[in-house]
């Protein structure tokens, strides 16, 4: 049996044959505060897991989703590249990942592969906890149509916003995920608008919460604007940055000067990172045990 130390916190890991294995795979992955805050949560429950970062590159993706089987992995999150990329290797899907097509949790329950979708419900969590606001009632627009862009859009309709926008710079996958959000909610009032675009900025202006679900600002490229305007910023807006590394990014410290309200991504880590620790455990963990870490 091997003791590992965790000198910031003080306490022992101790890995024996009985430990449970989480992690969370992604290229690049290092970077990630998933491990932190999933081993908070097993030293305040007294679980013996241990949660562990998977680097995995793109030609690897399928063997390391099938070791999953063989080595005995409890569960794993996803993050980019792979939210969507996962999915054919996966046996089934939960009725909401099937829905958005988008993958942020797999679950591996005596080798059969479940993939989840805990990312909308982390940032819609994350919202109501730290910005104090409900999404029902208000219009919300969305840039970005990756996999974390999915799963927000759907929460989002699901939570009763009046009206989404969404803005892609690939058109067939913001378009893509319109049919897919209307297919499932028919009376969902869904909006795309081309990046740059004058009907954008009119849009922003009418959306109290905004969110940027792309990498831009993200390191390498921390200077780097999801939108480089800021004609549309007022002091009602929320602007929300699913980035939680930098925080500020640039893009919300610089609608910050203009008045604007911002939220950054470490809550909705800390949100999706409970759902998801939920569905490894069966157990539940509270919020800031999470949140504290990030």
């Amino acid at each position: 049996m091997e003791n590992l130390a965790d000198e910031s916190h003080g306490a022992k890991i101790v890995i024996s044959g009985d430990t449970k294995i989480c992690g969370i795979i992604g290229y690049p992955v290092s970077h990630s505060a998933s491990p932190r805050m999933h081993a908070a949560a097993y030293r305040s429950l007294g679980l013996n897991w241990a949660y562990v970062p998977f680097p995995v590159k793109p030609h690897e993706l399928e063997s390391s989703i099938r070791g999953l089987q063989s080595l005995g992995i409890m569960g794993v999150n996803v993050t980019i590249p792979y939210k969507e990329a996962v999915i054919p290797y996966l046996h089934e899907l939960s009725p909401a990942a099937a829905r958005m097509g988008s993958v942020n949790t797999i679950v591996n329950r005596n080798g059969r592969l479940t993939g989840y979708s805990t990312d909308g419900q982390g940032f819609i969590l994350s919202l109501e906890r730290e910005a104090r606001i409900s999404p029902k009632g208000q219009s919300a627009f969305l840039i970005g149509a990756g996999g974390a862009a999915r799963s927000i859009a759907f929460a989002l309709v699901e939570a009763g916003v009046s009206e989404l926008w969404i803005s892609n710079r690939t058109r067939f996958r913001v378009d893509a995920l319109k049919h897919d959000i209307e297919v499932a909610y028919p009376d969902a009032k869904v909006t795309t608008v081309d990046d740059r675009s004058i009907q954008m900025i009119h849009a922003l202006e009418e959306c109290k919460i905004v969110i940027n679900t792309t990498p831009l600002g993200m390191p390498p490229n921390e200077d780097a604007r999801p939108i480089e305007s800021t004609q549309w910023v007022t002091s009602d807006h929320w602007v929300c940055d699913i980035i939680y590394k930098p925080f500020p990014t640039r893009w919300l410290a610089d609608v910050q000067a203009k008045g604007a309200n911002i939220l950054g991504g470490a809550g909705m880590l800390a949100g999706q990172g409970i759902l998801a620790f939920h569905l490894f455990t069966g157990l539940e963990v509270a919020y800031d045990v999470m949140r504290r870490e990030v």
